[in-house]
């Protein structure tokens, strides 16, 4: 224990004054100040660490340099004690108030998912929430019908009649040489009920007729005498059934038909009007979109088509996975 004669230190008093002392160091510090003015002084004259705790400080010393010059006798025991445990508790509410935690780092986000399609009619798109968008003039109708294929990856197709397919699956058509006199087309389903006929010519032959017959061959429709090698029926054919047409051209006074026995006939089917309306309608759209010409083409059971369509948007999307896997869709 400290005496009145053997002052307190500094570093005694201001570890005293921010109630850093240990317990014991306290006590007997309190005792000494109780007796000694000295050290009273001193204590008072001793600025508390940390800048939020100034005015504290300023008011204490204040106040205590006034007690200090009208007491002459003190009295015999006064605690200092409270003084330390205020101090330390200032110093507890400073970091309290004045404490901020520490940002949190920014976690960047990473880019939503968005599949996009290019056409020719404006990009199509699709984000990672399913929310459909396109800069292409498109129909509610349309739009629906895109965001679909789009979402699902491929393309809902109509069965092709029986009747139109050979037993490995083909379309009835002749396959003959480059050079050979046979039918081009239509050949499947077509969307027109005024088609127009193509064949391959026939070397020597001044005109032909084109015949159109149902499954019964009873005549549907005929030509008259063609110069050229194509022909647009002059009256609308009917919808739904099957169709089964020829050309023929007289050479040397000989009649040649084609397509022409082991060859397989040329047949076809209109699709129903309404699947015909649709695609006349996007079709007569500049420019067209070409993803939409493909889904009405599956749609209607048009896979020759769709293909086509298909094949076009690959080439304006090279690296597009949907693109690709709609394309696989209709093999």
């Amino acid at each position: 224990m400290n005496s009145v004669s053997e002052h307190i230190s500094d570093t005694q008093l201001l570890e005293f004054r921010r109630g850093q002392a240990a317990p014991a160091e306290i006590l007997s510090v309190d005792d000494h100040l109780a007796e000694c003015e000295d050290c009273r002084t001193r204590l008072t004259a001793i600025l508390p660490a940390g800048g939020s705790l100034q005015a504290w400080a300023a008011g204490a010393i204040r106040d205590e340099r006034e007690e200090a010059s009208n007491v002459t006798v003190m009295p015999a025991r006064r605690s200092f004690f409270p003084i330390a445990l205020a101090a330390a508790a200032a110093v507890i509410l400073a970091a309290i108030v004045f404490w901020r935690p520490a940002p949190k780092a920014e976690i960047a986000k990473a880019p939503e998912a968005t599949t996009r399609v290019k056409d020719a009619a404006g990009a199509i798109e699709i984000d990672e929430q399913g929310k459909f968008t396109t800069t292409a003039g498109l129909s509610p109708s349309q739009q629906t019908l895109l965001a679909d294929v789009v979402r699902n990856g491929k393309f809902a197709q109509a069965a092709v009649p029986a009747e139109l397919t050979s037993r490995q699956g083909t379309l009835l058509g002749v396959e003959t040489p480059k050079t050979a006199f046979a039918p081009i087309g239509p050949i499947g389903m077509i969307a027109e009920d005024r088609p127009q006929f193509e064949w391959k010519p026939l070397p020597g032959a001044p005109a032909y007729r084109v015949s159109v017959f149902d499954k019964d061959f009873r005549e549907v429709a005929l030509s008259q005498a063609v110069s050229g090698t194509t022909w647009i029926s002059n009256k609308p054919l009917p919808r739904g059934v099957l169709l089964i047409w020829q050309v023929a051209a007289k050479v040397n006074g000989a009649t040649v038909t084609a397509p022409a026995p082991p060859a397989p006939e040329a047949r076809f089917q209109l699709i129903a009007e309404s699947d015909a309306d649709s695609i006349i309608a996007a079709r007569v759209q500049q420019p067209p979109s070409h993803l939409l010409l493909a889904a009405l083409y599956a749609k209607s059971g048009m896979k020759p088509d769709a293909l086509r369509e298909i094949e076009i948007l690959e080439a304006l999307n090279p690296s597009s996975p949907v693109v690709k896997k709609l394309h696989a869709s209709l093999q």
